[in-house]
């Protein structure tokens, strides 16, 4: 596991925003990735790396960050309404 300073977290997760905030959701990406391995049990870098991988059309790669999320955050209710989306998308690809 990866070990960060508080500071340095903070500062990972407002880039890797920013990045999502962009359109640059491969950059995104790596940043939440590597914030998970920080913290895997920070609900909001589940979340993150979830909408990237959203964005990327990653769905079912998105769907387990999405089921983290919820996980360690169970009043998530955007977690559980993107869960949702991606199984649709998933779905409708095997049609």
């Amino acid at each position: 596991m990866t070990t960060l300073t508080e500071p340095a977290e903070a500062v990972l997760h407002e880039m890797a925003y920013s990045h999502y905030e962009a359109g640059k959701y491969e950059q995104a990406s790596h940043l939440f990735r590597f914030l998970t391995l920080a913290s895997p049990i920070d609900a909001r870098y589940w979340f993150g790396l979830g909408s990237c991988l959203m964005m990327l059309q990653e769905y079912a790669e998105a769907l387990q960050c999405f089921e983290l999320a919820a996980l360690y955050d169970e009043d998530n209710v955007r977690a559980r309404d993107r869960q949702a989306e991606c199984r649709k998308r998933i779905n409708s690809r095997n049609l």
